[in-house]
Formats: C-alpha cells, sequence, structure tokens
C-alpha cells in the first residue's frame, strides 16, 4: 500500500540554472568589448598605409 502512494507525490521541477545567463552575459559583454577595437585597429592600419602613400607620391618617390 505505501507504493501506491509514492506515485500520487509530485516533485517540484528542478530550479534553473542561475550561472548560465550570467556566463552567456559575461561572454558576450567581454567580445563587444573587444570587437571595437578589431575594426579600429584596421582602420587605423589603413590610414597609416594610406598616409604613407600620399606622403611618398608628395615627396616624388611615386611617380603615377
Amino acid at each position: 500500500m505505501a507504493m501506491a502512494c509514492l506515485r500520487l507525490v509530485t516533485f517540484l521541477p528542478l530550479r534553473p540554472l542561475l550561472s548560465v545567463p550570467f556566463l552567456r552575459f559575461f561572454i558576450a559583454r567581454s567580445t563587444s568589448l573587444e570587437a571595437p577595437l578589431e575594426y579600429l585597429r584596421a582602420i587605423h592600419s589603413l590610414l597609416k598605409q594610406t598616409i604613407m602613400t600620399l606622403v611618398a607620391i608628395v615627396d616624388g618617390a611615386i611617380v603615377l
């Protein structure tokens, strides 16, 4: 008779893992902070190359 009573007991669902959303937030925040630096590095490199080319043209080192 005791075995039949166990089937009537309802267990609460497991609590959600609260660390998973924090981990996702932490990963997203860290990558969003690093992404603009890569774009700025590419823009800086392109501008530096363009300026060096313009200086070489003005100095007469490159004839078009």
